[in-house]
């Protein structure tokens, strides 16, 4: 479950998460630390994985080089892992580049190499060793389900691309339904219902 942090020096914030063994650093725009905040998470509390991935879509969550850490050791991910359960929500949520398995600054990406394109996730520096045969260069932010139909109407894409499958079904999930659903969880909370924090998840 990520953790939500104000830098001391108040210049802005932050939140970390587990994903796939590693603490990763996730840069919060200003829209999306307001976001979190008009939904009553303060600094220093915990939110749902996927109000973070929320935020990651559009760019209001984002990685900077160097923002994936070590694999963590048990007590350091269970401040922010629960169970199995959101293990595998964050592989299923979070995107990788093919070639590092590091998350900051994905593009999509298709190559095309004697005759045949290969669409794949790709971070800053696996795109530089590549950069003579790519043929679309997309970040991530700007992938929607719209633009997907739109590149695959002219020709852009490679067929049955299990990339491009995966980004697809990831994109149907309607993650804005679950602001809502974690307000109302608070204001049970709040009134003394006998909710506890640990166990609001998994929210789908």
């Amino acid at each position: 479950m990520p953790v939500f942090y104000q830098r001391t020096d108040g210049s802005g914030f932050y939140a970390k998460a587990c994903i796939q063994g590693s603490i990763v650093t996730f840069q919060l725009t200003t829209r999306g630390a307001a976001k979190l905040r008009q939904a009553g998470v303060e600094a220093g509390g915990k939110f749902p994985l996927r109000l973070l991935m929320s935020l990651y879509r559009p760019g209001d969550a984002f990685t900077l080089k160097g923002g994936s850490g070590p694999k963590a050791g048990y007590h350091e991910a269970e401040q922010f892992c629960f169970g199995f359960e959101e293990n595998q929500t964050a592989e299923k949520l979070f995107p990788a580049c093919s070639e590092t398995g590091t998350y900051h600054d994905l593009h999509l990406v298709v190559q095309v190499e004697g005759g045949t394109s290969t669409a794949r996730l790709l971070c800053s520096e696996a795109r530089a060793k590549i950069a003579s045969t790519v043929a679309l260069n997309l970040p991530l932010a700007l992938v929607s389900l719209e633009s997907l139909a739109r590149l695959e109407a002219l020709d852009k894409l490679p067929a049955d691309s299990e990339v491009i499958r995966a980004l697809r079904q990831s994109l149907a999930d309607d993650l804005d339904a679950e602001w809502e659903k974690f307000r109302r969880l608070k204001a049970h909370r709040q009134q003394g219902l006998g909710f506890e924090f640990g166990n609001e998840l998994e929210l789908r």
